[in-house]
């Protein structure tokens, strides 16, 4: 890597490291924990412990089919279970591709937003941004825990740079990967600093500082082609995507096809897709994923998941070639 600037690598590179490295930095998922646990105890605020207990084990009950029947169990379903959440709640996949936006300068794969890039990177930040701003985080004392706000901080920054508008100190800080206070040192100083304008670095110094550094991700989403995105959008082997778990380790994979195509949903309101993607999609929009599978004796038998997993195509394809697998961080 040394040998190679991050500007010089190619959009369809970065999307790898993105997906292999997910996680490590920053991940808006990992709040919601956190979001929840401090609304329980708000409500305990409010309302007497055990109608605060009752109302979060409702919520989780009627939201994610969490099955809790002793009420004041709903924190250690929460802590067991938080893996989930981030697909679970509709923010979670569009923080999931801000990420990508703030950290690589890329846009990843989305139906219906190829060759309006803009419009949908302005679409993303607006979304966490209002989500972010609803959510107490200092009143409830998340600050510490907060993954979200550095997040917008990040994205926000980019696209300051990308439209030619100043930049806070902290963003420059993301983008450059140095400290706060090396970037406000570097705005004090009168010569060969960075001039700033109302607290902001303004862009062109930013960018000038920027572009020296060996480690910086450079914003090539401008010149992603809208067939590239087609492409990258199909089934390849790098490819990755959020799927249900049971609680002894199988899960939803393409191998589940049955005479009538893929069989989801609970019972009595199950449905068959001819398409693996279209089952899963379906899944997503449940309140509690459900699905077919052969038992031992080759019946089709209802599983229920309890969590989500984020796998890529060659994992999927491990587990449809062998119907017996499972994942040991479950069991």
């Amino acid at each position: 890597m040394s040998e190679r600037r991050y500007a010089d690598i190619s959009a369809e590179e970065r999307m790898e490291w993105f997906h292999e490295s997910y996680g490590n930095v920053l991940d808006g998922g990992r709040t919601f924990e956190c979001i929840l646990l401090a609304l329980g105890d708000y409500l305990s605020k409010l309302a007497e412990a055990a109608s605060a207990d009752a109302a979060m084990a409702a919520l989780l009950n009627d939201w994610l089919g969490a099955e809790i029947r002793d009420a004041s169990e709903w924190r250690t379903y929460v802590s067991d279970n938080s893996s989930m959440f981030f697909s679970a709640v509709g923010h979670g996949p569009v923080m999931h591709n801000l990420l990508a936006y703030a950290e690589y300068g890329i846009v990843l794969p989305v139906e219906g937003a190829a060759g309006d890039w803009a419009e949908h990177i302005q679409a993303m930040i607006d979304q966490v941004d209002a989500f972010w701003q609803a959510t107490p985080i200092k009143q409830w004392g998340l600050e510490e825990l907060d993954e979200i706000g550095p997040l917008l901080t990040w994205a926000k920054g980019r696209w300051a740079l990308d439209n030619n508008e100043p930049i806070e100190p902290a963003a420059l800080a993301r983008l450059g990967n140095v400290s706060e206070r090396s970037i406000r040192n570097l705005m004090s100083k009168k010569d060969k600093g960075l001039r700033s304008e109302n607290g902001k670095v303004l862009a062109s110094d930013a960018l000038a500082w920027l572009r020296v550094r060996p480690d910086y991700w450079d914003s090539i989403w401008q010149r992603q082609e809208h067939d590239d995105h087609e492409q990258a959008a199909e089934p390849v082997e790098d490819a990755y995507v959020f799927v249900p778990v049971s609680r002894d380790g199988s899960i939803f994979h393409p191998g589940l096809r049955g005479a009538n195509g893929y069989r989801v949903g609970a019972k009595g309101s199950e449905r068959d897709f001819d398409t693996f993607e279209a089952a899963l999609t379906h899944l997503h929009a449940l309140s509690h994923p459900y699905w077919r599978r052969q038992n031992a004796n080759g019946a089709w038998v209802i599983v229920s998941g309890i969590r989500w997993e984020r796998l890529s195509e060659r994992e999927l394809s491990d587990f449809a070639d062998d119907p017996e697998r499972r994942l040991q961080s479950v069991l």
